[in-house]
């Protein structure tokens, strides 16, 4: 009985090696023959979708620009505030011999 196999522990790790490595095979086969299934693109609607993509993007940059536009001409051609008028005298508008009410600190407590 000199017939020395490997051990318990390295055939197993082998099995296990077997095993991963063919579920990686078979999952790259998968993702192969799923590549091979799908349709080529249409490239004929893809530059008719994307023309059209360009086309209103143009369309709204310059609906963009004519609003700015409007916003600048109509800001533009506003008249000028009028200028400023100094405030009248206190006398002016309050005259001196009105009755008022003196000024109490019994309020501000």
């Amino acid at each position: 009985s000199g017939n020395k196999g490997q051990s318990p522990v390295a055939l197993a790790f082998e099995i296990l090696g077997g095993v991963v490595g063919l579920f990686i095979l078979l999952g790259l086969a998968r993702c192969y023959f799923v590549w091979r299934r799908t349709p080529a693109p249409d490239r004929v609607a893809g530059l008719i979708s994307r023309h059209q993509l360009e086309r209103e993007m143009g369309e709204m940059e310059q609906e963009r620009i004519e609003r700015l536009n409007q916003a600048l001409a109509a800001r533009r051609w506003q008249p000028p505030p009028p200028p400023y008028q100094p405030a009248p005298a206190y006398d002016t508008v309050v005259p001196p011999d009105s009755p008022t009410s003196p000024p109490s600190s019994d309020h501000h407590r």
